[in-house]
């Protein structure tokens, strides 16, 4: 799992939902087990598809998810993050 900007500590206070967005604002991506780890979410792609229509703060967000592929393990998973022009 490579490492993601840090969870600031102000943030544990919001709901998952923005914990979540703030981190994809941070710079970060996550998968299914990071973001288990990080936020003890097991739906990411649930909490994705709401920041995507607007249920974090009222606005829409374009939320990538792109498939990944561990080599070790031949296993595919999905990975989330905010779309960058």
């Amino acid at each position: 799992m490579a490492a993601g900007p840090p969870i600031k500590k102000e943030n544990m206070k919001n709901t998952q939902n923005q914990q979540i967005l703030q981190y994809f604002k941070d710079g970060g991506s996550l998968t299914p087990l990071s973001a288990l780890k990080l936020f003890g979410c097991f739906r990411i792609g649930a909490r994705a598809w709401d920041i995507a229509h607007g249920k974090a703060d009222g606005i829409n967000y374009p939320i990538v998810s792109e498939m990944v592929k561990d080599e070790a393990t031949g296993k595919r998973f999905a990975k989330y993050h905010l779309f960058c022009k």
